[in-house]
């Protein structure tokens, strides 16, 4: 399965986020994933407040994307920020997932079923996997690392008794095929974007760099197969 993560690419652009999911579906995706938040929520962040604030969308506007991939075959849903955003995953409900949550925010919260959840490891908490073993658990590395470390995944691959993926944060796909090659993941988690490097204010967003375009996307999922 390959996820392509849009994020923020769209920087905030209603019609830049469906033309992302509308690409990323071209390129081969099985499903998108997205960020939900209101921006006063938000700690932390590579940018500053103020791409935040552009980037966030309305409750409305965030059903509408996933009516927009919906209705062109393709799901999509959200890693949710905001306490006031968590109806969306009740909305997703008719979908395959209810969305992906990190390892550092993993709660009893009512509005979760793990077993339709993919959760994110970082390798720091990566012995937490064990105690979410309903959930789809995905080795995250950190943002442009030197090495992604990928022995990790040896590890989800003993403990879990669901399909267990990696979510990518190098540049190029090369990670990702030997996630899927030579560690066994099912699951792929790549950032997408249609415009590489591209700044706010003349800062460049990290996401943009590491992301893969349509034809890399579709390379790696050519390699993928049908995982």
């Amino acid at each position: 399965m390959l996820i392509a993560e849009i994020g923020n690419n769209h920087f905030g652009d209603f019609e830049s986020a469906k033309k992302h999911i509308l690409a990323a579906h071209e390129s081969g995706a099985d499903a998108v994933k997205m960020q939900a938040f209101k921006a006063r929520d938000l700690v932390g962040g590579s940018m500053p407040p103020e791409f935040y604030q552009k980037c966030q969308f309305s409750f409305a506007q965030y059903k509408d994307l996933i009516d927009f991939g919906k209705e062109r075959g393709i799901d999509v849903f959200y890693s949710i920020f905001s306490e006031e955003l968590w109806g969306l995953v009740n909305y997703q409900k008719y979908k395959k997932f209810s969305g992906k949550q990190t390892a550092r925010a993993i709660t009893d919260n009512k509005y979760i079923d793990y077993k339709n959840t993919f959760v994110s490891f970082p390798k720091d908490y990566i012995m937490a996997a064990v105690h979410t073993l309903n959930a789809r658990p995905l080795y995250a590395t950190a943002y442009l690392p030197t090495d992604p470390e990928l022995f990790y995944l040896d590890y989800l691959a003993k403990v879990s008794k669901v399909p267990y993926g990696y979510s990518d944060h190098t540049v190029g796909i090369k990670a990702c095929e030997l996630a899927v090659k030579e560690f066994g993941a099912r699951i792929v988690e790549k950032h997408f974007t249609l415009e590489k490097n591209r700044a706010f204010n003349g800062q460049v967003f990290r996401d943009t760099i590491h992301a893969a375009n349509p034809d890399e996307f579709y390379a790696l999922k050519k390699m993928m197969g049908v995982l």
